[in-house]
């Protein structure tokens, strides 16, 4: 699916040349066959899905009678089964295993956040009935790791192996954000995007609500509301923070750039339409951009930073990307 790569299929002849050529008809058809399905280049991304029970040993610790030891085992044994079919049936990936509360899944970049919120929410109807010590029953705390095709496979499984330690870190804070304000405890969500070029792009935070405001910013981008620069200019000015200042100067430069970043986003245009501003409630629902402002709806009791804002702004262009190209080409009018 990538002419770039049709010359590898010939790789036992070593004359470059020759490869190129024998190249040229495989070519044409690829160009003949993306072009009836209306997509320019495929996205090269994929996604690894990695999950795991959270305060699963509390509850087993609670259990002393050997029906409610049954119980529990039956209610993992129903999640592994019904892991499969939200994987594969209504997702439209590839289980790898569910065995118990862990699940490893390669899903479709424009499947995989809904694909995590519902196993998640699967795996929270299951173990409903078994709690820890506070009453909490089991939560899913979900790792994606985003890896471009061509890197080792080993690379990518390591990728959703740190993205799944970051969503118990997530888990913990929000969790003890959440006690703090007499709230249930939260599972957490860490998305990992490696672009093969600079830093690794890090999301994390609670599950439901950081999936939610990915979905919604990815729909912001299928409607052709939100510039997809003004993300990169927003990262780009994150940096000027990096710097080690004094107290004072490291607080009077994050105004400056607070004030800045309100400009950058006042100036910017969509992409189509370009005669009309970023609607207000958008840009305010996008990047937080004052930390004397409302508290941020996306994790109580703290305020994302212009870095974290735009990381999932940048993470939402390329899943709106991949789900432009998942749709069936429009049928021409005859």
């Amino acid at each position: 699916l990538f002419e770039n790569r049709l010359p590898d299929l010939f790789l036992p002849t070593t004359d470059s040349r020759v490869r190129r050529e024998r190249s040229t008809a495989p070519a044409k058809a690829l160009a003949k066959f993306l072009d009836s399905a209306a997509v320019p280049t495929p996205c090269p991304y994929y996604a690894i899905l990695f999950a795991d029970g959270d305060r699963m040993g509390d509850a087993i610790q609670r259990i002393t009678e050997v029906p409610r030891h049954r119980a529990l085992s039956d209610a993992l044994s129903a999640f592994a089964e019904r892991a499969r079919s939200i994987v594969e049936g209504e997702h439209d990936g590839e289980l790898v295993y569910a065995g118990g509360d862990d699940v490893l899944a390669f899903v479709p970049l424009h499947r995989v956040l809904h694909c995590a919120e519902a196993l998640g929410q699967r795996f929270e109807r299951d173990l409903a009935g078994f709690s820890d010590a506070n009453g909490a029953s089991p939560t899913l705390s979900v790792g994606i790791g985003i890896s471009h095709f061509l890197d080792p496979l080993r690379g990518a499984l390591d990728l959703a192996r740190q993205a799944e330690r970051d969503a118990k870190l997530a888990r913990d804070a929000a969790s003890e954000a959440a006690k703090a304000g007499g709230k249930r405890p939260l599972a957490g969500l860490a998305i990992h995007i490696d672009k093969r070029s600079g830093d690794v792009l890090k999301i994390s935070g609670p599950r439901s609500e950081v999936v939610e405001e990915i979905k919604t910013l990815v729909e912001r981008h299928l409607q052709e509301v939100i510039p997809d620069k003004a993300a990169f200019d927003l990262r780009e000015l994150s940096y000027l923070v990096h710097e080690p200042l004094a107290d004072a100067e490291r607080t009077a430069l994050e105004r400056l750039v607070d004030f800045e970043a309100v400009r950058v986003l006042a100036r910017k245009r969509p992409d189509r339409g370009a005669s009309e501003e970023i609607d207000t409630t958008i840009r305010d629902s996008v990047v937080n951009v004052t930390r004397s402002g409302t508290e941020s709806r996306l994790e109580a009791n703290r305020h994302l930073s212009i870095a974290e804002s735009a990381d999932r702004w940048i993470a939402a262009r390329l899943f709106a990307e991949a789900e432009t190209q998942a749709k069936p080409p429009k049928e021409e009018a005859a």
